[in-house]
């Protein structure tokens, strides 16, 4: 069994800005992916944090606004933009990257690693030690392997700000109609 400390890849350094100032830095339009539940959350981020969202961006049925923000198709909204950054308004991180590599227009897209009840900041590294006796304790009580890969991917991904780190644990999407899921099947032990 591998340990939580073998298995963290903290940013001690904290060299990579927020999310909300990487795109204010970046200076392009802003569009938020999803006009969901977990969109709402985004967009009062974004507003919270100062940055203009330009508009929404939905794959299918959709209305004509949320609060006043335009909602479009991916074309309408290259048409609209030309090059743009987006933020993940959905929790389908497994499907970012290949939209990141398929739709030209895109910049980048960036995803919150937790938007619910006001996580979408970052677990510091500093955080972590300081709590490491609990977390290796709540660790060493998973049953599985890859029980405890998923927990300590969950820690890299919020102290990084990188939803990358969840990825090897997405496997067979599952679901459809605004209401997928995923299915969370061990890709290797």
């Amino acid at each position: 069994m591998q340990s939580l400390r073998s298995l963290l890849q903290l940013d001690r350094d904290k060299q990579r800005l927020p999310i909300t100032e990487q795109l204010k830095r970046d200076g392009l339009p802003v569009v938020m992916w999803g006009a969901g539940n977990v969109g709402h959350s985004v967009k009062a981020i974004l507003e919270n944090a100062g940055v203009k969202l330009n508009g929404i961006w939905v794959d299918g049925e959709h209305p004509d606004n949320m609060d006043g923000i335009p909602i479009r198709s991916y074309e309408q909204t290259a048409d609209t933009f030309g090059k743009f950054n987006v933020v993940c308004g959905h929790s389908r991180y497994d499907i970012v990257a290949e939209a990141e590599r398929s739709r030209p227009k895109i910049n980048k897209i960036y995803c919150f690693s937790n938007v619910v009840y006001g996580q979408f900041e970052g677990i510091s590294s500093d955080f972590i030690e300081e709590h490491f006796g609990e977390y290796e304790e709540a660790f060493n009580l998973l049953e599985d392997d890859f029980s405890r890969k998923c927990f300590a991917a969950y820690l890299n991904c919020r102290n990084n700000d990188d939803y990358t780190f969840l990825l090897p644990y997405y496997v067979n999407t599952v679901g459809g109609g605004g209401g997928e899921s995923i299915s969370l099947i061990p890709s290797s032990l």
